[in-house]
């Protein structure tokens, strides 16, 4: 990592087979063509950003967020699905996608960063602990 240009970008439908890749290399239980569908849904929402970590030219990490606004805790970056590549994990590609998102939000006047885990990634926990994220509540979910 010590010669490469390494950036956080806004990135949208031209990254698409590159995004749906890494996606599945976390959502692997969904079908790649559910990935796609979903992909294309939230690119139309307003509120949705699709963070892209590249080396070189080259996109090796993703993320997507959602701007929201909320009583308890001010103006927030949502994000969901931080990936590294597989091939690039534990190098620390991870801390930058993380510091790039903070320098993001302070400029953007944002107060908060807030995100969800799986459960079974205690790998992601300790990541995140080590990052100063705070588990605060439970998620829950119900399939309709």
């Amino acid at each position: 990592m010590e010669n490469q240009l390494i950036a956080l970008k806004i990135i949208g439908i031209e990254f698409e087979n590159r995004i749906i890749k890494l996606s599945k290399q976390l959502n692997y239980k969904i079908e790649e063509k559910v990935l796609i569908r979903r992909f294309h849904q939230m690119i139309e929402m307003e509120n949705y950003h699709c963070f892209g970590l590249f080396e070189d030219s080259k996109l090796i990490g993703i993320s997507n967020g959602w701007t929201t606004n909320r009583f308890y805790c001010g103006k927030q970056l949502e994000i969901d699905n931080l990936v590294i590549d597989e091939e690039k994990r534990s190098r620390g590609y991870g801390d930058l996608f993380i510091k790039y998102l903070e320098n993001w939000c302070k400029q953007g006047n944002y107060e908060t960063i807030e995100l969800n885990s799986y459960v079974r990634n205690s790998k992601s926990h300790k990541f995140y602990f080590n990052h100063g994220f705070k588990i605060i509540g439970h998620h829950f979910f119900k399939e309709l």
